[in-house]
């Protein structure tokens, strides 16, 4: 009978262990990029513009790379603190930036890693790409 006891007294203190280790256990990155995308506002063009994005990226990496996604509500001041966020990170890899407050926001702070632009109307004439910059993308301007 204490033979029964202390059998069971060692299996549930086992399985106890591999529950605490496992819940312990912290999941391996397995995303070779990981990429700050910055929203300046919801809108449906700048969802568009970062769900394109997105998808295009996964479908050309796969699983090698995720995205860690934040929108400033509209906000130049929050956009300004992402963009000071992702900067302090040195875990990504580029940053894409959604709308003119967005790519200043992060232009003015990020030298050196990528950064991907869209829905700027004319990133030229903001200094924001010319050819000693880390900036690179799309406008928006129409010519009428």
């Amino acid at each position: 009978m204490k033979k029964r006891i202390l059998i069971i007294i060692i299996a549930v203190a086992l399985g106890v262990s591999f529950i605490i280790f496992k819940r312990m256990k912290k999941p391996t990155n397995t995303a070779a990029y990981t990429v700050g995308i910055l929203q300046t506002a919801s809108h449906p063009a700048l969802d568009a513009a970062r769900d394109g994005f997105v998808e295009e990226l996964k479908n050309k990496m796969g699983t090698a790379v995720e995205f860690i996604i934040q929108n400033a509500q509209g906000s130049v001041a929050n956009a300004h603190a992402i963009a000071q966020q992702f900067h302090a990170n040195q875990h990504l890899n580029g940053f894409f930036a959604i709308a003119t407050p967005a790519a200043q926001a992060m232009s003015a702070l990020e030298k050196e890693r990528p950064i991907f632009i869209a829905a700027v109307t004319d990133p030229h004439a903001l200094g924001l790409v010319h050819p000693t910059t880390n900036v690179c993308g799309v406008k928006d301007m129409i010519d009428v």
